[in-house]
């Protein structure tokens, strides 16, 4: 599942088992293979990070929980936020452990002796996925489908977007990978999430039906208004997510939405 090395350059993996077994964490010492089960952190363990210290940090989605590894003993540390399902985590210089809330859309902070601070990724953005330490105490993150990546000041609070230059062939977007939700306990079911602001005609039935469909638990609708600047047409993204990640439309849904989308949501129109 998982890789990294600790400060003495010693290799440490995560290894998933099939089946209803738990984890294994395994390193090597001296040409020795130590090995050991993660029996408390349930079958599923996302993320895996080794502080200067040489603790070992794991994310556990199965309980909402940030794995605190050392002395042959998991400690978990659950997160502020329910049903998080954290996933990527990463050690910072400071001695601080961040890790990003897929559900949750924030990245969060542990410091390591008991507390938590959460920082929302920006509205309409989805999960977070990946992050990274600037030398001047900034993180920079990512998100799913997003064009962009971002900056956050933990100080403040501030985030500030940096674009990405989007692939040349946008339009034919039958190229580009499945929308890769996590399974497992951890995982939810895609459910429709609360919209903030409706998509543009509502409540016409293609609105609605845009809404109903595309503003789930893998991504909100908004990110189709900002797929539309780079969209001239709706077909290949629309077959890719009914072929790919299984968007439940019929013929006829499917039909009513291309025609929906290429009249409201293209590039060059606002």
């Amino acid at each position: 599942a998982s890789v990294t090395s600790d400060g003495a350059g010693r290799p440490w993996v995560l290894l998933h088992r099939l089946g209803s077994k738990p984890p294994e964490l395994f390193t090597w010492r001296d040409g020795v293979v130590m090995r050991d089960l993660l029996s408390e952190s349930g079958t599923s363990v996302a993320g895996l990070a080794v502080d200067r210290k040489g603790t070992v940090w794991l994310t556990v989605p199965t309980h909402n929980a940030l794995g605190e590894w050392r002395g042959g003993r998991l400690t978990l540390h659950p997160l502020p936020t329910a049903r998080a399902l954290p996933i990527a985590v990463v050690a910072a210089e400071d001695g601080g452990v961040w890790v990003t809330e897929w559900d949750g859309r924030k990245l969060a902070r542990y410091d390591g002796a008991g507390k938590w601070r959460e920082y929302p990724v920006p509205e309409g953005e989805d999960a977070p996925i990946a992050l990274a330490f600037a030398r001047d105490g900034g993180v920079w993150f990512s998100t799913l489908l997003a064009y962009d990546v971002f900056r956050l000041d933990p100080a403040s609070g501030a985030v500030t977007r940096h674009a990405v230059p989007p692939p040349a062939l946008a339009a034919a977007n039958s190229a580009y990978g499945a929308c890769a939700v996590p399974t497992g306990e951890g995982a939810k079911d895609v459910v429709s999430l609360p919209a903030s602001r409706h998509p543009r005609l509502y409540p016409s039935p293609p609105a609605v039906q845009l809404e109903s469909y595309c503003n789930t638990g893998c991504h909100t609708w908004q990110r189709v208004e900002q797929a539309g600047q780079r969209r001239t047409d709706w077909t290949a993204t629309v077959d890719r997510m009914i072929d790919v990640n299984g968007a439940p439309l019929s013929p006829e849904q499917r039909t009513i939405l291309i025609q929906y989308l290429n009249a409201t949501y293209v590039r060059g129109q606002k």
